[in-house]
């Protein structure tokens, strides 16, 4: 593994969901054709940039071409890129999205590897600085936080040599409202995926939010005992500590007003609303389907005791096989 980075770096990312996801799909398609062994794979990242922040909006995959044999380095290190690959999917990408530029690339793995600084000068001829960014895919199955790491390269002299070393770069997420629909669809898919019991998806989501709520309590019951241990002189005072729990203390207020009650009260309404609504359709439904049963029963009865009038075969037909006997 490369520990001799070359620090942190001024710059700033902004990653967007959509990316994040291309990734993993990428990384889990690869492990899945490859028998369940994680293989390394590698794509390109698109975007804005604006001066030294950048945003990350997309991404592709990038087709790779197994080392030659009798190559020191093994496959999950060195991957060879195909150039002519990269520049027609840049070119596809300019006319479809002309505002996003090429930015960068990503692999997955766990550590940089010696190879990646070649990688990196390739990448190069694209864009002056682009930015490389690691998923450990590893990491991402026990991990609570995202298991990705971005840095950069810096061209620096040692022993009167020019070389490329990487440095971390600080990212945080950014997401657009479209992008916030998509990725709250795919929670609940994800969630209810083998289940087909009604009410499933509700049942998850009103199940996060009381774990939430659960954390919530638990977290205040532990600074109430902390301030009370602080007031009998049980622990020494942490200013700082204090000065944020003053300032949680201080945005309670803001979610008093009459204007949060009363819309709350309007979504609290709406809710209703929609609860009614539920219940009538499906009531509707069942006074429905009690009806047909009903005039099929009669129809059957009427037709035993006249049986030269057969049986009209529509009114059968919207029954369910159930009412058939």
């Amino acid at each position: 593994r490369m520990s001799d980075t070359a620090g942190v770096s001024n710059s700033s990312v902004l990653l967007h969901p959509l990316v994040i996801i291309n990734i993993s799909d990428h990384a889990t398609r690869a492990k899945v054709t490859n028998k369940g062994v994680s293989k390394r794979v590698v794509g390109a990242l698109l975007g804005h940039q604006q001066g030294k922040q950048m945003e990350l909006l997309n991404s592709f995959e990038l087709l790779t071409v197994p080392p030659p044999e009798g190559s020191e380095c093994n496959s999950d290190e060195k991957v060879i890129i195909d150039e002519e690959f990269l520049k027609t999917k840049l070119s596809q990408f300019s006319e479809v999205f002309p505002d996003q530029e090429f930015l960068g690339w990503y692999s997955t793995g766990s550590q940089l590897y010696p190879y990646d600084t070649t990688i990196q000068k390739m990448f190069m001829a694209h864009n002056e600085s682009p930015l490389y960014m690691i998923m450990d895919s590893v990491r991402a199955s026990i991990s609570k936080e995202l298991p990705l790491e971005v840095f950069e390269s810096e061209v620096r002299i040692v022993n009167n040599q020019p070389e490329v070393k990487f440095c971390s770069i600080p990212y945080k997420i950014e997401t657009l409202e479209a992008e916030r629909i998509a990725v709250d669809h795919i929670a609940h898919a994800a969630s209810t995926t083998g289940s087909s019991a009604a009410g499933t998806s509700s049942i998850a989501q009103l199940s996060g939010t009381q774990e939430a709520i659960k954390m919530l309590n638990i977290r205040v019951k532990l600074l109430l005992r902390y301030l009370k241990a602080v007031q009998n002189g049980e622990l020494p005072k942490d200013l700082n500590f204090l000065r944020q729990i003053k300032s949680i203390c201080r945005m309670l207020p803001a979610i008093d007003t009459q204007q949060f009650k009363n819309d709350l009260l309007d979504e609290y309404d709406d809710t209703l609303l929609m609860t009614y609504l539920a219940s009538i359709t499906k009531t509707t439904s069942a006074a429905d389907k009690l009806g047909k049963v009903h005039n099929f029963t009669y129809e059957r009865q009427r037709h035993r005791r006249f049986p030269f009038h057969p049986a009209s075969h529509s009114e059968a037909e919207d029954l369910p096989a159930s009412y058939i006997f």
